[in-house]
């Protein structure tokens, strides 16, 4: 019976390169991110090319996750700033109401009494302004977060 002889494909960087679509100096930084090593005669083994391939594949995949994280955190941030806002916003219009009953019920002159409610009055739009200012902030965090991704 006649035996068959196997000869393992051995690669340079350059020819992994034209293999596999990249350049020959991209092929040499994978191999040497992998941890690869060229045997005694300057090539790698195919088992060694895919190792290197699969390891920027293993790292891209950690980046994303890692991105996606990230956004995830910022994004449940901005929902618990607008749940504590709307919380504030009822308590501040319950707070308000009766401040106002309470004026209007005083022995305060009738110009004192206006002047307590129209500053009274603006607490809402002050809230609301503070609201806006923080809202355009988290805007501005979620467009960078979105850019790295």
């Amino acid at each position: 019976m006649e035996q068959e002889s196997l000869t393992l494909t051995r690669w340079s960087p350059r020819s992994a390169a034209l293999e596999f679509g990249s350049s020959a100096s991209t092929m040499r930084r994978r191999l040497r991110s992998a941890g690869v090593t060229a045997g005694a005669d300057g090539k790698y083994s195919t088992l060694d090319i895919v190792r290197s391939l699969n390891a920027v594949e293993v790292e891209r995949v950690q980046e994303i996750k890692a991105r996606t994280e990230n956004w995830e955190l910022k994004h449940k941030q901005m929902r618990n700033a607008h749940a504590r806002y709307d919380a504030t916003k009822e308590a501040l219009a319950a707070l308000t109401s009766a401040s106002l009953k309470v004026i209007e019920e005083s022995d305060l002159s009738e110009s004192d009494k206006k002047y307590v409610s129209e500053n009274i009055n603006m607490l809402p739009a002050v809230l609301e302004n503070v609201s806006k200012r923080q809202s355009e902030r988290l805007g501005k965090l979620q467009t960078e977060t979105e850019d790295e991704q």
